[in-house]
């Protein structure tokens, strides 16, 4: 009897080489996407491949170009710049003023007069004394300070900055 149950083991484990699998429909299915899905890849390689090489090239040898475009947009926006704002001239009168104010501080004894007192003598309104102020300003640099009143914020002083020695 044992041996009737090897033999119908035997049977069933091994299959006959009449009864041939045919692939099933979902089978193919799936070996056509596996097909697809191993092409795209190779697609995505190459073109990786070409994107590397093109990156390269820009950052090597035609690095310049880029170079130069970012000099040159530099250059347009120092342009745009100066149109847009331009350094203005101090003007003779300003420049007058200011020489007027620059003796007028050499004189007084404690070197600092209140704006007021600078528009009084100069016989000027804010405006002007203000670019009076930056004329003598530009033309004598770090030897003037603006300052303003501890007691009242509004009121300003123009003092000669003592020099160190």
């Amino acid at each position: 009897m044992s041996q009737g149950i090897e033999a119908i083991s035997s049977f069933a484990s091994k299959p006959s080489p009449e009864i041939a699998q045919e692939p099933t429909e979902s089978s193919r299915i799936d070996d056509l996407l596996l097909e697809e899905i191993r092409l795209h890849r190779e697609h995505n390689k190459a073109i990786l491949g070409r994107l590397a090489k093109a990156e390269f090239e820009l950052s090597g040898k035609d690095g310049s170009i880029i170079a130069a475009y970012d000099e040159a947009l530099a250059k347009l926006n120092q342009r745009l710049a100066k149109i847009e704002h331009p350094a203005k001239e101090t003007g003779k009168t300003s420049q007058d003023r200011a020489a007027r104010i620059d003796h007028y501080m050499d004189a007084r004894q404690d070197h600092k007069a209140s704006y007021e007192a600078l528009k009084g003598f100069l016989e000027i309104d804010d405006v002007k004394l203000n670019l009076a102020i930056a004329a003598l300003m530009k033309e004598h640099p770090g030897k003037y300070a603006r300052q303003k009143d501890k007691a009242d914020g509004r009121k300003k002083w123009l003092a000669v900055i003592p020099k160190i020695a």
